[in-house]
């Protein structure tokens, strides 16, 4: 199998190279695949979206983690890029993952993709035993209150 390295990943972000990204998320090294991850929501298309959907199943909570950041991105940038209903679900799943990075980034995501409508998901995590995941609720809650 062929090997990446992060100057070949950040190449293919600049080409918009989604094949090659595919490639590196084939890999069994954590770091590539997060990079990888990271450069496809950075591309930024909507054929990106069902590749990001498949990393929040991977073996690593940091590929995880990456996803649900650049799926947050992704559909705050435009609300037709994200299949709402599947998403949601898989988002709001990975709010129980024993990760406590994947939480948070999970928090984050609903609450950049749906906004005040995620405070019935995200607020029971205000009990979170991570004190960072506690934070990204507050925020979230900050962030809607500012937005009235």
């Amino acid at each position: 199998m062929e090997t990446y390295s992060s100057t070949q990943i950040d190449q293919m972000k600049l080409d918009k190279d989604l094949n090659g990204l595919l490639k590196v998320l084939q890999q069994s090294d954590e770091f590539l695949k997060k990079e990888a991850v990271r450069a496809m929501g950075q591309v930024g298309t909507t054929a990106c979206i069902k590749y990001l959907e498949k990393a929040l199943k991977d073996e690593y909570p940091s590929v995880r983690a990456v996803a649900l950041q650049s799926i947050g991105t992704l559909g705050s940038q435009d609300e037709n890029t994200i299949p709402e209903d599947r998403i949601k679900e898989n988002i709001i799943n990975l709010l129980h993952d024993k990760n406590w990075t994947v939480r948070y980034a999970a928090v984050e995501s609903l609450s950049l993709l749906y906004g005040e409508e995620s405070l019935d998901d995200i607020t029971p995590f205000l009990l979170d035993e991570n004190p960072h995941v506690k934070e990204a609720v507050f925020q979230a809650m900050d962030n809607f209150r500012k937005e009235k």
